[in-house]
């Protein structure tokens, strides 16, 4: 959603390591876990929250995700995620104009084994899921 490119993504983060003196491996880990915390917030140029943990490899061991509530995301669960694909796949493939409740309720049911969600206006990540989707 954002206009950053995952590469520019991680070479602003990268910057701002660098910046901090925490791009190494022990710098990152001594300035990950200051202050008691397990992950540190980082802010990029398009003003999106990042935030940083350890990651499992040592090889790997910068771990980054979007902060909670960041500009330029959508939070859901994992089944919102895979609900919203499911359904543009279907709407593209049936050239079906617009979701609708039955719809979404007939695709969780056929291929995520899914329960009905009760109403539209209850998961609204999903609606706007399945706007970002019918832009792309």
């Amino acid at each position: 959603m954002g206009k950053l490119t995952p590469i520019e993504l991680t070479g602003f983060a990268k910057q701002i390591l660098k910046e901090r003196r925490a791009f190494k491996y022990e710098l990152y880990k001594k300035w990950l876990y200051m202050g008691g915390d397990e992950y540190k917030l980082i802010t990029l140029p398009d003003k999106s929250t990042w935030a940083l943990r350890m990651g499992n490899k040592k090889e790997n061991y910068i771990h980054i995700h979007p902060g909670r509530y960041s500009l330029h995301t959508i939070r859901v669960r994992a089944l919102t995620l895979k609900t919203a694909i499911c359904v543009m796949a279907y709407i593209n493939i049936y050239k079906i104009s617009s979701p609708n409740l039955e719809l979404i309720n007939n695709v969780r049911n056929e291929f995520l084994n899914a329960a009905p969600v009760k109403s539209l206006s209850l998961t609204s990540g999903l609606l706007r899921l399945l706007k970002v989707f019918s832009k792309v």
